[in-house]
C-alpha cells in the first residue's frame, strides 16, 4: 500500500531541483535505447546543467555495470554529481562509487526506473539518497564558456547490453512559480506542496520539469486519494491504512479500496469479496473474531469447526466435495479424534504423508469414510506404497497407465494378492489366445491394441514379452471381444486347410480331445495356443517352398496374377526364399482362382487354334493335349508356344492337298512358260514396257497363282512342312 515514502520523495526532488537552480525541460521527452557499443549524440541550448536518467535494460534487478560515458563539446563529463553523492549503499551493505577510474559512469540492470528506488530491488535497492538511484545531474558549465549551444555525447561502452536512457537540459528558474501557487522561494514552495491537497499539482510540476520519474508520478496519482487523506478510514500511510483494515469490520471499504488501486491478488481478491458477500448478507464471523489472525485462531480449536464450517458455506469458501469431506470429518474434529489431533487439511495431510502414521490414518479414512474397508486392507497389505513407490491413487493409476511400467505393476499385484487367482487365471488364458490369434487377427483389432498399449504390442506378445497390467486388461478385453469372432472363424478356416502333416502335429500335441475343441470354436490355453503356432509353421514353410517351385515353371499370364492379387514385393520374397512371407489362409483361393483363369486362357487359345487348324489334324491334336487342365497344373503346357509345338507334331507328315513334293517341283512347269531352248531367242522389251513373260499369272509375293491356291486352306504357314514353308509365306504376302 501507498506511504508516506512517495510524498516525500516528490517533495524533495522539487526542492533538489529548486536549489539547484533548474526548471528542468525534457530535450527527449521519450526513452532513447542504446544498444551494445552504440552512441548518440545531439545539440542543446547552451544550460548550466545536464541531467539524464539511466539503466542497463535487464529483467530485473541485477546489480550494476560502468558503461555509460557522457560528453559535452567533445569533453568527457567527469564532474561530481550534483543531485546525489558520489557513491552509494547497496540495502545488503556493499558500497560503490558512481564514476569509475576510467570515466565511465555506472548505471543499474533494471527492468524500470523504480526498482532500485524500493524494496522491489532486494539486496540491490540503494539507500543512500532515496530516490536518485537512475538520475545523475552534473554541473557542465564549465564545459561550454564561449559556446552559443552544446553537442551531448551519450555512449554505451558494453559489447552485451543495451541502455536505455531520457535525456533533460536546464535553465535557470525563476520565482514565482505560476504551477506551484506562485509560490516565491523554496520554503513557500515546500510548504505548498506539503499540502495534500496540492499534491496533484506538485506532481506534474515535477514531471514536466524532469524532476520525477515517470513511475514516481504515476504512483502519486494513482494514491492521490491516499495523499489527500481520503484512504481507508482516513488513512494516510502504510501503517495506518493496515491498522484500520485488520479489522474486518471494515471489510467492504478496504476490500473496495484495494480493488481500485489493484493491491492484491485476484485470486486473494475473490476470497476477500466472498468474506464482504457474507457479511452484507448478515453473516456472522465465528466468535466474533476480528481480523484474519483471531478468526484462525478461533477456528484451530476442534470444538468451534461446526460454527467455522456454516460461515465457510456461507461465504462459499466450501462447496461441492470440499464441503462433503468437511462435514465428514467434522464430527472427529469436534471430539479430537483426527490423526495427529490435526485441526485443518494441509495439517491433516502433512502428518500423514509420514508412513510411520499410516495405520492410524488409513483406520480415520476409514471410519469417516473416504475409503472403503477393501480399499483401507489394500493400503494396509501394500504398506502405503505401491509399484515405483507411488503413494496415491492417482499416482499409481498415472504410473501404471504407462507401457514401460505395467509388467512393474503386474508383478508387484501378483505378489501382494491383489489380484484373484480366477482373475489371474483368466489373464494367463487371454495371453494364450493372444499369441495364438495375433497373425490371424482382424486389422480392427489389431489397430485397436496399438492404439491403446502400443506400436510394438503386436511383437511383445509374439514373443510372450508382453504382460497386461491392471488397467490394461479391460483394454485387451474389449479389442479381443471385438476381434474374437473372426479370430475363430480363421482359426476354423485354417483347421481345414491344415496338411495332413499339421493335423497329425495337432493330435500329438493337443491330444484328440484338445484338436476337437478348436475344431468346435472352444477357447484355448497358452499351451494350445503355442502348439498350434507350431504346427502351422511348418506348414507355412512348406507351403512356401511348394510355391515357389511352382513359380519356376508357372506361365507367365499365372505369374502375373499372383503378383496382382499377392503383390509383387510378396513374390519376388517367395521366389528368393525368405521365411519371413506371411501367407493367409485365403492364399489357397488365391491359387485356385489364378490357376483356373490361367486355364480358362489356355484352353480359349487353344480352342481357337483347332478351329483354325486343317480338319485332318484336329484329332491328332486333341489326342496329344489330352487332359489340358492336369498339364497346366503340373506344368507341362505353359501357354501358347506348348499349344504350338503339339499341332507342329501333327503337321511334320501332313501335306495339305494339291501341294507338290520336291520332287514334283522339280519337272513342274506351269502353262505357257516358254522352255529353255524357246528363251534362247527371247527377246526382251524396251526399258519402261517390262512385266512378266506372257502367259504366267503371279501372285502378289511372285509365286505362281495356280500354286499359292493350295495355301487358301491353311491359317498359318507355321502348319506346313518346313520344304514349302518359304513358297507359303510369298503365297500369304
Amino acid at each position: 500500500m501507498f506511504t508516506n515514502n512517495l510524498k516525500s520523495k516528490i517533495i524533495s526532488a522539487i526542492l533538489l531541483g529548486l536549489a539547484l537552480g533548474t526548471a528542468a525541460t525534457y530535450a527527449k521527452a521519450e526513452e532513447v535505447t542504446l544498444k551494445p557499443n552504440e552512441s548518440w549524440s545531439g545539440t542543446l541550448p547552451i544550460s548550466k546543467t545536464l541531467s539524464l536518467e539511466g539503466r542497463i535494460d535487464y529483467s530485473k534487478p541485477a546489480g550494476a555495470n560502468y558503461i555509460l560515458q557522457v560528453s559535452v563539446n567533445g569533453q568527457v563529463v567527469a564532474s561530481p554529481l550534483t543531485n546525489k553523492g558520489q557513491s552509494f549503499r547497496y540495502a545488503d551493505g556493499r558500497t560503490y562509487s558512481y564514476l569509475s577510474s576510467a570515466g565511465s559512469w555506472i548505471l543499474f540492470y533494471s527492468p524500470d526506473f523504480s526498482s532500485n528506488n524500493s524494496t522491489a530491488g532486494g539486496g540491490y535497492q540503494v539507500l543512500t539518497d532515496p530516490g536518485q538511484a537512475y538520475r545523475y545531474t552534473w554541473d557542465v558549465s564549465a564545459l561550454t564558456k564561449n559556446a552559443t549551444q552544446m553537442t551531448v555525447t551519450i555512449k554505451n561502452t558494453s559489447p552485451t547490453y543495451s541502455i536505455v536512457g531520457r535525456l533533460t537540459a536546464s535553465e535557470a528558474s525563476t520565482f514565482p512559480i505560476k504551477e506551484l501557487g506562485n509560490c516565491s522561494s523554496q520554503n513557500e514552495c515546500k510548504k505548498y506542496c506539503e499540502d495534500p491537497a496540492n499534491m496533484t499539482a506538485c506532481t506534474d510540476y515535477g514531471l514536466k520539469m524532469g524532476m520525477i520519474s515517470p513511475e514516481d508520478a504515476a504512483r502519486a496519482k494513482e494514491f492521490s486519494d491516499v495523499l489527500k487523506g481520503d484512504g481507508p478510514g482516513a488513512c494516510k500511510n502504510k501503517d495506518e491504512c493496515e491498522k484500520y483494515c485488520a479489522d474486518l469490520s471494515h471489510a467492504v471499504e478496504c476490500v473496495a479500496f484495494a480493488e481500485k488501486h489493484n493491491l492484491i491478488p485476484s485470486d486473494q481478491l475473490g476470497d476477500a469479496k466472498k468474506v464482504v458477500q457474507a457479511l452484507q448478507s448478515g453473516a456472522q464471523l465465528p466468535g466474533g473474531c476480528k481480523d484474519k489472525d483471531s478468526c484462525e485462531n478461533y477456528c484451530k480449536a476442534g470444538a468451534h469447526a461446526t460454527e467455522c464450517i456454516a460461515f465457510a458455506e456461507k461465504a462459499g469458501f466450501l462447496s461441492g466435495e470440499e464441503l462433503a469431506q468437511a462435514k465428514k470429518v467434522l464430527p472427529f474434529l469436534e471430539k479430537g479424534e483426527t490423526p495427529g489431533k490435526c485441526t485443518n487439511k494441509d495439517e491433516c495431510e502433512n502428518y500423514c504423508k509420514d508412513n510411520a502414521h499410516l495405520t492410524e490414518c488409513v483406520n480415520f479414512a476409514e471410519k469417516a469414510g473416504f475409503m472403503t474397508s477393501e480399499e483401507a486392507t489394500l493400503v494396509r497389505k501394500i504398506g502405503g506404497k505401491g509399484p515405483g513407490g507411488c503413494d496415491s491413487k492417482a499416482a499409481c493409476d498415472a504410473y501404471c497407465n504407462k507401457p514401460e511400467n505395467q509388467n512393474a505393476c503386474f508383478a508387484f499385484a501378483e505378489e501382494h494378492d491383489l489380484i484373484p487367482a480366477d482373475k489371474l487365471q483368466q489373464i494367463k488364458d487371454g495371453m494364450g489366445r493372444l499369441r495364438s490369434g495375433i497373425g490371424q487377427m482382424p486389422k480392427e483389432a489389431i489397430d485397436c491394441l496399438k492404439s491403446q498399449l502400443g506400436d510394438d504390442i503386436v511383437s511383445k506378445i509374439e514373443n510372450g514379452t508382453f504382460t497386461p497390467g491392471p488397467q490394461t486388461g479391460d483394454t485387451i478385453k474389449n479389442c479381443m471381444a471385438a476381434a474374437m469372432p473372426q479370430i475363430k472363424e480363421k482359426v476354423s478356416s485354417a483347421l481345414k486347410m491344415a496338411t495332413p502333416e499339421v493335423t497329425k502335429c495337432l493330435e500329438q500335441g493337443l491330444g484328440q480331445d484338445g484338436l476337437q475343441k478348436l475344431e468346435s470354436g472352444g477357447d484355448m490355453t497358452p499351451e494350445m495356443g503355442d502348439t498350434m503356432k507350431k504346427c502351422f509353421e511348418s506348414m507355412k514353410q512348406d507351403g512356401l517352398n511348394r510355391l515357389r517351385e511352382a513359380l519356376k515353371s508357372m506361365p507367365a499370364s499365372a505369374k502375373q496374377c499372383f503378383a496382382d492379387k499377392l503383390g509383387a514385393d510378396t513374390i519376388a520374397k517367395v521366389e528368393q526364399g525368405d521365411s519371413s512371407v506371411e501367407l493367409g489362409p485365403d492364399t489357397q483361393g488365391i491359387i485356385q482362382s489364378c490357376v483356373e483363369s490361367m486355364k480358362s486362357g489356355m484352353m480359349q487359345q487353344m480352342q481357337t487354334g483347332l478351329e483354325q487348324a486343317p480338319p485332318e489334324i484336329r484329332d491328332c491334336i486333341k489326342s496329344k493335349l489330352g487332359d489340358i487342365e492336369s498339364k497346366v497344373q503340373s506344368g507341362a503346357v505353359k501357354g501358347q508356344a506348348d499349344i504350338q509345338t503339339f499341332i507342329q507334331e501333327c503337321m511334320k507328315n501332313f501335306k495339305p492337298q494339291g501341294i507338290p513334293s520336291p520332287e514334283d517341283m522339280k519337272n513342274y512347269k506351269p502353262q505357257g512358260v516358254p522352255s529353255s531352248e524357246d528363251m534362247k531367242n527371247y527377246k526382251a522389251p524396251d526399258a519402261g514396257s517390262f512385266g512378266p513373260p506372257a502367259g504366267i499369272p503371279s501372285a502378289p509375293g511372285g509365286a505362281p497363282s495356280d500354286m499359292c491356291a493350295n495355301f487358301a486352306s491353311v491359317p498359318s504357314c507355321d502348319y506346313v512342312p518346313a520344304s514349302v514353308k518359304d513358297l507359303c509365306e510369298k503365297c500369304k504376302k
